[in-house]
């Protein structure tokens, strides 16, 4: 529901106090982490279409939808999520699903975490998809790696809406911060003397 990283439970898209008719139907049953219940009975907005996407009848789930975007200092940025288009045919529906479903604690949490990880230690998180060599990185060069990392996650999740994607597909529309971060490879990558 999230894009989390694991699915914890089967849980009630129409939560099962409020539909009891659809408690056991089986397209109400979807996999899903605690978001789903972060979310409560908020199922629909004020004003359709705002809802909750629903991972078996909405067919526009394929599209990658949300990035994160990252504001203020290398080590320490701000970082939120957005819609990719905000012209999409369904933006009701993924605003609501972002402020809902999407948009708490626990995301933003593993999003600081993440970054804060990879900013530190970016040569040993991305070892495997960095080109080899003592040669210096380019940006444009660390942004091809990325690239492939970040498909390579789409497949793993099975979605291009998982959060390492989320992560990835904003880290690389930020050309100053991925200037940075491969500078910041470059020297941890100069041998000690």
């Amino acid at each position: 529901m999230c894009g989390g990283l694991g699915n914890g439970t089967l849980d009630h898209y129409l939560p099962k106090d409020d539909y009891p008719e659809y408690s056991f139907f089986s397209k109400n049953l979807v996999p899903a982490c605690s978001c789903n219940s972060l979310r409560r009975k908020a199922v629909k907005g004020v004003v359709s279409p705002s809802r909750a996407i629903h991972p078996y009848f909405d067919d526009f789930l394929s599209d990658r939808l949300y990035q994160a975007v990252f504001k203020g200092q290398f080590d320490t940025p701000g970082i939120s999520i957005e819609i990719i288009d905000g012209n999409h045919p369904q933006k009701d529906i993924l605003r609501y699903h972002l402020d809902e479903v999407i948009s708490n604690d626990g995301t933003q949490g593993w999003f600081e975490k993440y970054w804060s990880s990879l900013s530190d230690r970016p040569h040993d998180m991305l070892e495997l998809v960095l080109p080899c060599g003592p040669q210096n990185l380019t940006g444009s060069e660390l942004k091809a790696a990325l690239n492939r990392y970040r498909n390579s996650k789409d497949k793993e999740y099975q979605t291009p809406n998982n959060w390492y994607s989320i992560f990835y597909t904003g880290l690389m529309s930020d050309n100053d911060r991925l200037d940075q971060l491969a500078t910041k490879i470059n020297q941890l990558r100069q041998p000690i003397t």
